[in-house]
């Protein structure tokens, strides 16, 4: 296919394209894409529609690209400016011999009309969910990586659908996607070919992947087309091959860089009922807006957000302030919880300028929040219900909850260094430093975990959060243990004695008895655990994480923005602990955190017993 030129002139001749206002509240536009072939401009016509009597339309979805970047169009003799890949897109799904009726947002709503924009903002679900289809465009090939990442992922999803019996077409009936995906996983794929993964790599981290206003675009219409290049995708192929990386840890961890998360998100139908509204707007923190607002309406359509009433209206001229307090506040009276707090994060200081409880959305996500969805959930304030005062003029908030200890040693977790699973046992040594280091210190661990054993144990549970394949590892350790001291078996297999010298006698005990259990003939001879599974797990809980010890031996998981005397907490209506600062008469809010030992309740019986008093937070 023949490229127009890219300028950033205008056509010349031509007068600049003005919009009409709509006539009503139902009125939308559609673009009648007029026929053309290779280098002919892309020419089309605006329509008024209205919903109550609409055109057939297809509905395409594609990222802006860079919004200072525009080229010229032909509507309707006049000249209109979109973006490159706009009419990049518009250039490739043309037909040469008829009209072409579509909607696309830059073309269809007046940009420039901000009461307009918010308008149609709130009519976006209705706007793909009514269209015969949603055609996908994520732009043009590069490197021939598309045909080689549509064969890695048409035979996975063809050997996954062997494996569960069933045809591609019946894969769309499929609300979980997961629950098709193999256990154990596939060997000798295409896809675990270098060159394979590398395009594979480059699909999933296409731009379109990466924008939030996709996420109900493609959630909304069951019928859904990819266009890359002159390839022409199917959505379930592309997301059963999201759902296999994503299932993984250390498959994932290969693909840490890329959108694959995001595109999972996308065909998790389950995801869409079922996720709250905090934890849907923290997913949605990988994905990009330009306008930060946006990662509030970007979302109106889902059904987090359309359950609300009164429904939150996109109004561009509130500021992102105001628009996250208000959200953040609808959440906690709403839901009679504190989960929201979960996903205020700070990366390694606490932001002044913005409320400390009020989560970032315009930010990437910083770490996995301590409660991990769909694993069982923690109970660090038990039944007991949320109190709390919320300020409907200021961003103070105060939460009635204990205060169980204060910080007193906290070191960042470098996992670079140690649990990386693409470097090799040789490299991770100073794992075993670091849980010496940890280990030692009596007053780095639990009260109760007085023994070497106990002790190593509290610290590695913490570093994975306390959870692991879906169990609390308090419950059910085995697995956890197993795949924990593989790893550890195989650092001492490879270091040099002189090495291990400084080594807490624990770690080499575990790693004599893990080699001991297995069969002799085998090389090296620790074959039983999948301890890359460990590593991938404990690098997704750990990362941007700091390990800390409280004046009475707990040890825990949190920000790394934490410090020595900071004040860690049990909040009524919250799951998990939290990580409070004291800052003359108030406090900031720090982060969630995991305290080994106070995960499920146990200091709501010592509050009961008299040994913890009940007060007041005023949290800014």
């Amino acid at each position: 296919m023949h490229r127009v030129a890219l300028t950033m002139q205008r056509l010349p001749s031509l007068g600049i394209y003005t919009y009409e206002r709509l006539p009503s509240s139902s009125s939308f536009r559609t673009l009648e894409l007029l026929p053309g072939t290779g280098e002919d401009e892309v020419s089309y016509h605006l329509h008024v529609s209205d919903w109550n009597h609409p055109i057939a339309y297809e509905a395409i979805s594609y990222a802006w690209g860079d919004n200072n970047l525009k080229v010229s169009t032909l509507c309707s003799d006049k000249d209109l400016q979109v973006t490159p890949n706009l009419r990049d897109a518009l250039l490739r799904m043309r037909y040469p011999d008829q009209s072409r009726y579509l909607w696309a947002d830059a073309a269809c709503i007046d940009q420039s009309n901000a009461r307009e924009r918010g308008h149609q903002v709130e009519n976006m679900r209705q706007i793909y969910e009514s269209a015969t289809a949603v055609l996908v465009w994520l732009g043009e090939d590069e490197d021939g990586h598309i045909g080689r990442a549509s064969l890695a992922m048409n035979e996975l999803a063809s050997r996954i659908c062997e494996r569960a019996g069933m045809s591609m077409s019946q894969v769309s009936t499929v609300d979980d996607l997961y629950d098709i995906i193999p256990r154990p996983q596939f060997r000798d794929l295409v896809l675990d070919h270098d060159d394979s993964q590398a395009s594979l790599k480059w699909f999933f981290s296409r731009p379109w992947f990466g924008r939030l206003w996709v996420l109900q675009e493609v959630s909304s219409n069951p019928r859904v087309e990819i266009f890359c290049g002159i390839h022409i995708l199917s959505w379930e192929t592309v997301s059963l091959t999201a759902e296999y990386i994503a299932s993984y840890p250390h498959v994932r961890a290969e693909f840490f860089s890329s959108n694959v998360l995001n595109a999972e998100l996308m065909r998790n139908r389950v995801a869409h009922r079922r996720y709250t509204l905090p934890l849907l707007m923290s997913r949605a923190r990988d994905f990009q807006t330009t306008n930060p607002l946006d990662k509030i309406y970007a979302l109106l359509g889902m059904p987090q957000l359309t359950r609300l009433s009164p429904n939150i209206e996109a109004n561009y001229f509130l500021s992102q302030t105001d628009l996250y307090l208000q959200v953040s506040k609808r959440c906690i009276l709403d839901s009679g919880d504190l989960e929201i707090l979960e996903f205020a994060q700070h990366l390694r200081q606490v932001e002044q300028d913005f409320p400390t409880w009020v989560p970032r959305w315009d930010q990437r996500k910083h770490t996995n929040a301590i409660q991990i969805p769909d694993y069982p959930a923690w109970t660090a304030s038990r039944s007991r219900a949320l109190s709390t005062s919320v300020d409907s003029n200021t961003p103070t908030m105060k939460l009635s909850g204990l205060a169980l200890d204060v910080i007193t040693r906290a070191e960042e977790i470098d996992l670079d260094q140690w649990v990386d699973p693409k470097d090799s046992a040789q490299q991770t040594l100073s794992l075993l430093h670091f849980l010496t280091a940890w280990c030692d210190d009596e007053n780095s661990s639990p009260r109760a975990s007085d023994t070497d054993n106990g002790r190593l144990l509290a610290v590695a549970t913490t570093l994975a959060s306390g959870l692991y394949y879906s169990c609390k590892i308090t419950e059910r350790p085995g697995r956890f243990l197993r795949d924990f001291n593989t790893h550890i078996a195989w650092v001492v297999y490879y270091s040099a004695p002189e090495d291990l010298a400084s080594v807490h006698p624990a770690l080499l005990e575990i790693a004599r008895q893990t080699t001991r259990l297995v069969d002799e003939e085998t090389e090296p001879g620790i074959q039983q655990g999948y301890w890359k599974d460990c590593v991938g797990w404990i690098r997704e809980t750990s990362f941007h994480r700091s390990i800390f010890s409280t004046g009475n031996g707990y040890v825990g998981l949190g920000s790394n923005a934490l410090r020595v005397d900071d004040v860690v907490c049990v909040l009524f209506g919250g799951r998990v602990p939290f990580v409070l600062r004291p800052c003359g008469g108030y406090y900031q809010f720090v982060g969630d955190a995991y305290v080994h030992g106070m995960m499920d309740g146990e200091a709501m019986d010592r509050y009961e017993k008299g040994e913890y008093r009940e007060q007041i937070f005023e949290i800014r």
